[in-house]
């Protein structure tokens, strides 16, 4: 029995590039901070509010391709603490050869834990500007 997996047809059809990115204008339009950050190529780790289905992944993706970033995505629901850690050695490896990492981190409304978030997360964000960390919170209100 032959099983076909088909990329989705919402990831088929997600924009590329702010060009053809639609909405968020007061972000991505020209002289806004993203469409500003991705010009002059230092890129701030950054939150991302909202519900479902209405902007985060698609934006960090295009931030990553404009940035020629290696992405990573991690949902707390389905991540362990060792998925996170191995990205980090590979941003770590990543910085040797001046790619920049892109890490997005889906759901993290559900990371209750301090130590996942101080421990890990704080010293890596302070101490490089290679590893971007954009972190989203869904279904929050």
């Amino acid at each position: 029995m032959y099983h076909f997996f088909m990329e989705p047809l919402s990831s088929i059809l997600r924009p590329k590039s702010l060009e053809t990115f639609v909405g968020q204008h007061h972000l991505v339009d020209e002289w806004m901070p993203i469409s500003t950050f991705l010009e002059n190529k230092k890129i701030p780790s950054m939150l991302f509010w909202g519900p479902p289905g209405c902007w985060k992944t698609t934006l960090a993706e295009i931030i990553a391709n404009s940035m020629q970033a290696e992405f990573f995505q991690l949902s707390w629901v389905r991540s362990k603490k060792e998925d996170l850690s191995a990205i980090i050695e590979k941003a770590e490896l990543n910085q040797k050869y001046w790619t920049p990492t892109l890490v997005f981190l889906d759901e993290i409304h559900r990371w209750n834990r301090l130590d996942y978030v101080f421990i890990i997360l704080v010293p890596i964000v302070v101490k490089s500007d290679d590893v971007i960390f954009l972190v989203i919170r869904i279904n929050a209100g």
